[in-house]
């Protein structure tokens, strides 16, 4: 546990700079007492004057000082929105520059790089960032999640629309008297995401295509090992009234 020391250092034993952990922290409070913070972020190099740190140590902080300080608007906007500074390490090593606006304008891209995240969290910061609540790519992202995870629910590629939409409008908590879910639904079936089947069931365009192409290398595998020709029939209605 830390002593008690400026806010400023307590914040670097988070982990948050490269090299430093909490004994380094402490260690750096003993030699430098309130100055810590400011020896840490205007010159590091005073660091190599403490026993136990290296030149190694030293250019660790250095470049993750700089790192920081080249970032550093993006990081106070980011974690301003409620994200973990873990994931916004990946944010902006995943979107450089366009952090700020790819996070403003599709949040929801956050759930490909932290998959520890929740649709429900990724919502939260899009609407914290101003988002309109009835977007289409807000609309489009919560129809896709939601097939996606009723279609893993049911072990099938497709679902009833009439429980989508359901599910869809209770995710989003958006009343119904707006056709949202048939609107999004047409717009992605002309992206091609979703396909649908005789008005009722959605299937999700990926999955759908993963199991026709199953479907396809069994029958080939059929054709290749079993000819017609030398399947019993007999076996085969027996099968059929044990069935």
């Amino acid at each position: 546990k830390l002593p008690k020391v400026d806010a400023g250092l307590a914040e670097l034993a988070k982990g948050e700079i490269e090299g430093i952990g909490v004994q380094l922290a402490e260690r750096i409070y003993e030699a430098f007492g309130d100055k810590s913070i400011d020896v840490v972020t205007e010159d590091p190099d005073c660091l190599i004057h403490i026993e136990g740190i290296g030149k190694k140590t030293v250019a660790k902080v250095k470049g993750s000082l700089d790192f920081l300080k080249a970032h550093k608007s993006t990081i106070q906007f980011l974690t301003n929105l409620g994200i973990s500074y873990r994931i916004v390490m990946k944010v902006i090593e995943e979107f450089q520059e366009e952090a700020v606006d790819i996070i403003k304008n599709n949040a929801y891209e956050m759930l490909e790089i932290a998959k520890d995240m929740t649709f429900k969290q990724v919502d939260d910061i899009f609407l914290k960032a101003g988002g309109d609540p009835t977007s289409p790519v807000r609309l489009k992202n919560a129809f896709l999640y939601t097939l996606r995870q009723q279609a893993m629910m049911e072990g099938s590629t497709g679902c009833v629309r009439s429980s989508l939409s359901t599910k869809f409008y209770s995710l989003l908590d958006l009343a119904g008297s707006e056709d949202y879910f048939g609107v999004t639904m047409e717009q992605l079936e002309e992206e091609g995401k979703v396909v649908l089947g005789g008005g009722v069931y959605i299937y999700f365009k990926e999955y759908l295509d993963v199991e026709k192409s199953i479907a396809e290398k069994l029958k080939s595998l059929i054709s290749a090992y079993m000819p017609s020709n030398k399947i019993d029939k007999d076996i085969v209605e027996e099968e059929k009234i044990i069935i």
